[in-house]
């Protein structure tokens, strides 16, 4: 997420910043209203991939030692081969990843216009 974040900040074409400085914005005026909103569908990028590989270790993290929670069910039901709870599980993680992730794409189509149509 960081390194993203550093990289979308760094393709922010200097002119913005030049002109910004120029007609009077201060360091931090420019960083938040200029630097900031052009770097933001970058941002935004790198939040949905970040997203999607915590969701995966977080969803590991649960199989493997959890007591309770989604993971826990799944392995529950894999010990006593209930293979539709198990589906069911699997299901349950997909769509909650996949709410996650459209939502983010929101975010993505509000921030960058030139997404949209």
């Amino acid at each position: 997420m960081a390194v993203t974040t550093v990289a979308a900040l760094d393709e922010v074409p200097q002119d913005l910043v030049l002109c910004a400085r120029t007609l009077g914005a201060s360091r931090a005026y420019t960083l938040l209203q200029v630097q900031i909103r052009s770097a933001l569908p970058g941002i935004l990028t790198g939040m949905r991939i970040s997203m999607a590989g915590g969701w995966s270790s977080i969803v590991a993290a649960e199989l493997l030692a959890a007591t309770s929670g989604l993971g826990y069910l799944i392995m529950q039901a894999g010990d006593y081969l209930d293979t539709a709870l198990v589906f069911a599980g699997i299901i349950a993680i997909a769509i909650a990843g996949l709410i996650l992730d459209a939502g983010l794409r929101g975010l993505l189509l509000l921030a960058d216009p030139s997404r949209r149509g």
